[in-house]
């Protein structure tokens, strides 16, 4: 061989040189690995205080009118964005860079209507794509929006798959994950027995055991007959949810009056509208007694942008959603 032909000093030399070259090539190869996390913002370390007093918009335009209404609180409140698949990361990007010097940002990644539209594949890259562009100035990503839904998926094993590939995205790179699950009162809220929400919660619990806060979503004409959950019965369902995700915090990750594009449902008028913001946002104290120090609050109303940011003065919430917040 050719090493046996080289004097002791060239040998040395070789073998310093391609330890050298070895050396080179792991540091570029790290280096690499390490500019591809770069390209990442980092997460927010600090978690939004609570109760989080939380509102909705379902869409990231026009933001400047919705920040004249939310910096009218006198306290910082939590906005939920609400990511539609039609619409560009790059838009959401400019909606937070306006919110997020007035409220903390909570960014659904995908609504359980469109989850069924989309592949895990493409959740994957779409929260990707998300958390690279927003990353630094989200609280809370909610990975996973009312998944016991028959509409969501046929089964839990391929709605949980969607959840988890958002789910890893974001622990990768820090972040702090939500889950929220339909409130039903009873077996005629829903088809399947899968959709009970403890049923539910339990394919959950092995892969989502780090999940960091626990919702629920409550719509009082989602069943038939008409549900109507008191404090005392949303508190015994999140204990429970408790027992599941022992890490986790429990709230009320979303309510409101159905519209008739929903479920085909009369129009509700102001004053019903009024009756549902006041009663679930005005439950807090009893549900904070209820299930205690990781009690989150939350409610985030869904149609907060067309009943308080663009609904007449007359027929605005927003004196009683602040009315309430200011309660809690």
């Amino acid at each position: 061989m050719i090493y046996m032909t080289l004097s002791k000093p060239i040998r040395f030399a070789l073998v310093g040189f391609v330890v050298t070259a070895l050396a080179a090539l792991v540091f570029m190869v790290n280096r690499s690995n390490l500019n591809e996390d770069e390209d990442y913002p980092v997460a927010l370390t600090s978690a939004p205080s609570l109760p989080l007093k939380g509102v909705t918009l379902d869409t990231p335009y026009d933001i400047g009118k919705a920040v004249s209404v939310i910096k009218t609180h006198d306290s910082r409140l939590t906005v939920r964005l609400v990511m539609d698949s039609g619409v560009p990361v790059a838009d959401y990007k400019k909606a937070v860079d306006a919110l997020s010097p007035h409220a903390n940002i909570m960014v659904e990644v995908l609504d359980s209507e469109e989850l069924s539209d989309h592949s895990a594949d493409w959740i994957r890259t779409r929260t990707e794509q998300a958390f690279k562009a927003l990353g630094d100035k989200v609280s809370i990503w909610e990975i996973g929006n009312e998944l016991n839904g028959e509409w969501t998926g046929s089964s839990p094993r391929e709605i949980n798959a969607k959840a988890k590939a958002a789910y890893d995205v974001v622990k990768k790179h820090g972040g702090r994950t939500a889950i929220t699950l339909n409130y039903w009162s009873g077996s005629d809220c829903y088809t399947h027995d899968w959709e009970s929400t403890l049923s539910y919660a339990r394919t959950l619990r092995s892969e989502f055991s780090k999940i960091d806060y626990v919702f629920l979503s409550v719509y009082e004409t989602a069943c038939t007959p008409r549900q109507h959950p008191s404090a005392q019965d949303l508190s015994k369902t999140l204990k429970s949810l408790g027992e599941y995700f022992p890490n986790a915090y429990l709230g009320i990750g979303e309510v409101g009056a159905q519209r008739p594009e929903d479920d085909g449902i009369a129009e509700p008028d102001f004053a019903e509208k009024s009756r549902l913001a006041n009663y679930y946002y005005g439950m807090h104290g009893q549900m904070k007694n209820s299930v205690g120090s990781r009690y989150a609050g939350g409610y985030f109303w869904w149609y907060f942008r067309q009943d308080a940011v663009d609904a007449p003065a007359a027929q605005s919430l927003w004196p009683s959603i602040r009315e309430q917040l200011k309660k809690m």
